[in-house]
C-alpha cells in the first residue's frame, strides 16, 4: 500500500498531472508520519534554496484544528497567508495555486482534515477539481469517524482513498527491534497484541517499559522483565500513565495548553496562567523532555507530539477547571484582538446550562462570528446559527429569524438537502407567518434547484392549501408551478399560460406576469421555435432585466443566448453569452453558472471547438455541484458524446453510470443523455444496440413534442440507415418534413432527407447552410454523409474532397470515432484514403490552438492569473485553467512560465 501511494504521488509529480488521494484511519494509526515520509523527500529545499514553485516539486501544508473549526477558512489561510479585506480566501488560494502550478508540480496536504473549518473543506473540494487540469496533487488525511458534511462531499470527489490498515504481527516486531535492537519475547509480544497494532499504542507501551526499566535481555530476544507492573491495556490509559509521571506544574502547564487547543506560544501560556514565560520555563523543559510537547521555531510556539496527548490531558482536567480555563482564553484572545470565531469557540467550551437565560456574552460572540463568516462562508455561518439555536431556548422571539437564517445559508452553500431536512423538521412550530413563507420558499426554491420535480409540486400544492394564503404568494406558486412542470418536461401538466399571464396581469402582479412570460417564452424554445422565444423577450424587458424577482434572475439572463444559439449560430451566441455573464456578475448571481457555462459549452460544441467545449462543460459541471444543482442533463450529455466520439469510451461509460445512479431528471424531458447513450454505444461497437435506442427515443419524440427531437433528428437518421432500420428512416423524415420549416432548424430537413436517399445535392446544400450560420459541426456531418452519397454516385473526385475536409475537421477535435466509421464507410464503397502523411492534420503546435486557447495565451504572455484572465472573459478560473492544460498539451510545454516566453504574436 505504501510503495502503492508512493508510486501514485511520485507518478503525478514527474508527469505534472493532477491527482488526489486520502488517507484514513484512527487516531495514532500512523497517517501524519505516513504521509509526512512520502512528500518529505519531494519538497524543495528551504532557507537558501529556490523560490516557491521553481524546484522539482512544492509542497504547501495545513492542518485542521478542532478549535478552529468555526474559523471561515482557517485551513486554507495557512497555504496563502491573510486574505487581503474583501477577497474571496477561496479566490486567493486559487491564485497562489495557479502561481506555483505555472512553474513546476504542486502537492497540497492538509492533515487532520476531519477538523477543518466547512469554508475550507468546500474550498478543497474546488482545489481536487482543479488538479483535473493543473499539475496539482491534493492529500488529505482523516479519522473515518466522524465525518462532517463538508468532509464528505469532499471525499466524494476524491480519487483514491486507503483506509491504513493496523500493523501486524511482523510489522509490530520490526518496531520493537528498532526501538530496543532485539525482537520481542513472548510476553512482550502478547502485551503487544493489546496495542491492536496501533504504531503510538506500541510505542507508548515501549517507553513506559524502558523507563521503568521493566525490559530485559532474554538471549537473542527482549523481554518484559518479572514483577514489574505492566501497563494498561488501553491506549488513552498508557498516555494518563505517561502523564501522571509529571510533577504538578508541569500538569497544569499541560492544562492551560491543552484548553488553548491550538500551538500556543510561551507567551500565551503564561498570560492564561497569570505567571511569567521565565516562570514557566522549567516546567516547559520538563514536559518537552518527557515527549509530551515539543516546541518549534526556537521556542516561539509549543504543542503536544500528537493529538492523543492533547485530547487525553482535556479530559483528565475536571470540568469546572475546563471552563474556567476557556473563559480565561477567551478573554486572552478578547484583549489580542483575535476574531470573533475563536473567542465564541472557548465561550462556547465553557458555556453551562443556565436557568436565569442564556449567556449573553456567548451569544454575542457567536453572533459576531456569524457575521464575520460574511458571504464567502455560508457554510460556517449555517454551523454557528445551528449551535446559537440549541443554546437559546424554544420561545427565544429572535430563535425563528435565526433559523431561517440557517436555512438560507446552508442553501446557499450548496447544502440544499440539509436545508430541506432543517425546514420540514421545524415549520409545524414557527409562528411568525412570515418566517413560515420564508422557509416555505427555501424549502420549494432548494427543491427545484436538486431537480427533485415531485417533491417541489408536492410542496407547493401543499402551500397552495394553506387557508388565507395572501394573493400574491398564492400567483407565485401559480407561475412557480409552471416553471417546475416545463424544467421537468411535463407539458401535459401545464395550464393555459396566456390565461394565467391574463390573470396576473389584470392583478398588476409583475413578478408572477415576469415568470408565466418566462415560461412561455422557454416552453417555445422547447418546442422547437426560437425565434418565437426571442419575440416574447423583446416584448418583456423585464425578462432580461433580472428585477422583478429571484426566479426571473436566476435564469432569465440564460436563455437568450440558447435561443440564439439555435437560431442564429454560435457567434451571436456568445456574444449575447458575455452580456449575461457579466450580468450575472455584477448581480452575484453565482447559482446561475452551471446554466450559462452548458449554453457556453454548447456554442463551442457546435463551433466545433471542442476542447473549449469540455473546458466550459467541467467547469459548469463543478459548479453545479458546488451549487446543489441537479440540472445536469443538458451537459452531462455533450460530456459524453464529446468522450464516446473521441474514442474515450471508459470515461463516457463511467460518467453515463453516475448519472444514471443519480436518478436525476432529464431538462425540459430533453433526451441529451440519451442521445450521448447512442453515440457511446456505437463508439464501443454496439451498433445493434444503439439502433435500438435511437427508435426507442425517437418513439418517444413523436409523442412528446419537445424532446430534443429536431435537434438530434440527423444522428438518429445516419444511424438508422447503417443499421438497416428503413422503416426508422422513413418515421424521421415523415416527421421532420411535418415540423419544418416553421420550427426546424435551417439545413436540418435538407440534411436528413439527403441521408436518408443519400442525395449529394441536399446533403450539399445543408453544408453550405450550416457553414455559413458557423454550425461547424454539423458541416463535418454534411461533409461525412456528402463524401459517401458521391461515393455511391460514383463521383470519386467529389468524395475524396468532402472525404478529406470532413476527415480534416474531425482530426482537428480527435474525433477518432467518427473519422474511422467515416474512412471505413468509404472503403465500403470502393474509396480509399492515400498516404497518412500527405494529410496529416494540424494536430500540436500554436497552429493546433483555437480562437479562445490563443487569446488566453496572449494574457498569460502579459502575466495574467486565471482569475485575472477569468475575470477579463467572464468566465471561471476552472474554465480558464482547463484551456491552458489544453495549450499545454498542443504545444508540448511544460508550464505557464513557458507559456508567457515562448507564445508568438497571433495575427488577428
Amino acid at each position: 500500500m505504501v510503495e502503492g501511494l508512493r508510486a501514485r504521488i511520485a507518478a503525478a509529480t514527474a508527469d505534472r498531472v493532477g491527482t488526489s488521494l486520502c488517507v484514513l484511519g484512527p487516531a495514532g494509526i500512523g497517517k501524519t508520519h505516513l504521509i509526512r515520509s512520502l512528500l518529505d523527500p519531494l519538497d524543495r529545499p528551504s532557507g537558501d534554496g529556490p523560490a516557491p514553485g521553481t524546484g522539482p516539486v512544492t509542497v504547501l501544508r495545513a492542518a485542521g484544528d478542532h478549535r478552529r473549526r468555526h474559523e471561515p477558512f482557517a485551513v486554507l489561510g495557512q497555504l496563502t497567508g491573510p486574505t487581503p479585506p474583501g477577497d474571496d480566501p477561496a479566490d486567493v488560494v486559487f491564485d497562489r495555486v495557479d502561481e506555483l502550478c505555472g512553474s513546476g508540480p504542486l502537492v497540497v496536504w492538509v492533515d487532520d482534515a476531519h477538523h477543518a473549518d466547512a469554508a475550507s473543506l468546500a474550498g478543497l473540494r474546488r482545489l481536487v477539481w482543479a488538479g483535473r487540469s493543473l499539475p496539482l496533487t491534493v492529500v488529505l488525511s482523516a479519522r473515518p469517524f466522524p465525518q462532517p458534511d463538508q468532509l464528505d462531499l469532499l471525499l466524494r470527489q476524491v480519487g483514491l482513498i486507503v483506509e491504513l490498515p493496523p500493523l501486524d504481527r511482523m510489522m509490530t516486531e520490526r518496531l520493537v527491534h528498532d526501538r530496543t535492537g532485539r525482537w520481542p519475547g513472548p510476553r512482550l509480544r502478547h502485551l503487544l497484541d493489546a496495542a491492536g497494532g496501533n504504531p503510538l499504542f506500541v510505542g507508548e507501551v515501549l517507553r513506559a517499559l524502558v523507563e521503568s526499566d521493566g525490559l530485559r535481555p532474554a538471549g537473542e530476544a527482549v523481554e518484559v522483565a518479572a514483577g514489574v507492573a505492566v501497563p494498561a491495556a488501553a491506549l488513552d490509559g498508557v498516555i494518563r500513565g505517561h502523564l501522571a509521571e509529571l510533577d504538578d506544574t508541569a500538569t497544569e502547564l499541560l492544562a492551560a495548553l491543552a484548553v488553548w487547543g491550538t500551538p500556543a506560544a510561551p507567551d500565551d501560556l503564561a498570560e492564561m496562567l497569570y505567571s511569567t514565560p521565565d516562570a514557566l520555563a522549567p516546567a516547559l523543559d520538563r514536559a518537552v523532555r518527557s515527549g509530551v510537547v515539543v516546541v518549534e521555531n526556537s521556542w516561539q510556539s509549543v504543542d503536544f507530539t500528537h493529538d492523543l496527548f492533547r485530547e487525553v490531558t482535556y479530559d483528565a482536567v475536571p470540568e469546572a477547571t475546563r471552563r474556567r480555563l476557556h473563559r480565561r482564553v477567551a478573554a486572552v484572545l478578547t484583549e489580542r484582538g483575535a476574531g470573533p470565531a475563536p473567542v465564541a469557540e472557548h465561550l462556547l467550551q465553557a458555556a453551562r446550562p443556565r436557568r436565569d437565560g442564556p449567556d449573553l456574552e456567548l451569544l454575542a460572540a457567536l453572533n459576531g462570528a456569524v457575521e464575520a463568516s460574511g458571504r464567502f462562508a455560508p457554510q460556517v455561518a449555517a454551523d454557528l446559527l445551528r449551535v446559537v439555536d440549541e443554546l437559546t431556548a424554544p420561545d427565544d422571539p429572535a430563535g425563528e429569524e435565526r433559523l431561517l437564517q440557517q436555512a438560507r445559508e446552508l442553501f446557499r452553500a450548496g447544502r440544499g438537502a440539509a436545508a430541506e431536512r432543517l425546514v420540514l423538521e421545524r415549520i409545524g412550530r414557527i409562528k411568525d407567518p412570515a418566517v413560515a413563507a420564508g422557509l416555505q420558499r427555501v424549502l420549494i426554491t432548494s427543491q427545484i434547484n436538486r431537480a427533485d420535480v415531485d417533491g417541489a409540486l408536492v410542496s407547493i400544492g401543499h402551500t397552495l392549501a394553506i387557508e388565507r394564503l395572501p394573493p400574491p404568494v398564492r400567483r407565485a406558486l401559480f407561475a412557480q408551478r409552471q416553471w417546475v412542470l416545463l424544467l421537468g418536461g411535463r407539458f401535459g401538466e401545464l395550464e393555459d399560460l396566456d390565461e394565467l399571464t391574463r390573470v396576473t396581469r389584470a392583478a398588476d402582479d409583475r413578478p408572477a406576469e415576469t415568470s408565466l412570460r418566462l415560461t412561455a417564452a422557454v416552453l417555445a424554445y422547447v418546442r422547437g421555435d426560437p425565434g418565437q422565444a426571442l419575440r416574447r423577450f423583446a416584448e418583456w424587458p423585464e425578462l432580461a432585466s433580472g428585477e422583478p424577482g429571484e426566479l426571473v434572475a436566476s435564469t432569465a439572463m440564460v436563455w437568450p443566448a440558447m435561443f440564439r444559439l439555435q437560431l442564429e449560430g454560435p457567434r451571436a451566441s456568445v456574444g449575447t453569452l458575455v452580456e449575461a455573464r457579466a450580468t450575472a456578475a455584477q448581480l452575484g448571481s453565482p447559482w446561475v453558472n452551471p446554466f450559462l457555462g452548458a449554453v457556453a459549452a454548447g456554442a463551442a460544441w457546435t463551433a466545433g471547438d471542442w476542447d473549449g467545449a469540455v473546458a466550459e462543460a467541467d467547469a459548469a459541471l463543478e459548479t453545479a455541484e458546488e451549487t446543489g444543482t441537479g440540472w445536469i442533463s443538458i451537459t452531462i450529455g455533450e460530456r459524453i458524446d464529446i468522450d464516446a466520439r473521441r474514442g474515450q469510451v471508459r470515461a463516457a461509460r463511467r460518467r453515463l453510470e453516475d448519472f444514471r445512479s443519480r436518478r436525476l431528471p432529464a431538462q425540459f424531458g430533453r433526451g441529451d443523455v440519451d442521445v450521448a447513450e447512442i453515440s457511446l454505444l456505437e463508439a464501443e461497437g454496439r451498433v445493434v444496440e444503439a439502433t435500438d435506442l435511437a427508435e426507442r427515443y425517437w418513439a418517444g419524440v413523436r409523442t412528446q413534442p419537445g424532446l430534443g427531437g429536431e435537434d438530434f433528428a440527423i444522428d438518429v437518421v445516419r444511424l438508422a440507415v447503417v443499421g438497416l432500420r428503413p422503416a426508422l428512416v422513413e418515421q424521421v423524415v415523415a416527421d421532420v418534413e411535418r415540423i419544418a420549416p416553421s420550427e426546424c432548424s435551417p439545413g436540418v430537413l435538407d440534411m436528413v432527407c439527403g441521408i436518408a436517399r443519400a442525395d449529394p445535392v441536399r446533403i450539399r446544400r445543408a453544408h453550405e447552410v450550416f457553414a455559413a450560420r458557423g454550425y461547424v459541426g454539423r458541416s463535418w456531418q454534411a461533409l461525412d454523409e456528402l463524401a459517401c452519397a458521391l461515393a455511391a454516385a460514383g463521383d470519386r473526385p467529389g468524395a475524396v474532397a468532402a472525404m478529406e475536409a470532413a476527415v480534416a475537421g474531425y482530426e482537428q477535435v480527435r474525433a477518432v470515432v467518427d473519422r474511422d466509421r467515416l474512412l471505413a464507410r468509404m472503403r465500403l464503397l470502393g474509396v480509399r484514403r492515400g498516404s497518412r502523411q500527405a494529410h496529416r492534420s494540424q494536430a500540436g503546435g500554436w497552429d493546433a490552438l483555437t480562437a479562445t486557447e490563443r487569446r488566453i495565451a496572449d494574457l498569460v504572455r502579459e502575466g495574467l492569473t486565471n482569475r485575472e484572465i477569468a475575470a477579463r472573459l467572464f468566465v471561471s478560473p476552472r474554465t480558464v485553467q482547463s484551456h491552458v492544460s489544453h495549450i499545454l498539451e498542443k504545444t508540448g510545454l511544460r508550464s505557464r512560465v513557458e507559456v508567457a516566453a515562448a507564445v508568438p504574436a497571433f495575427d488577428g
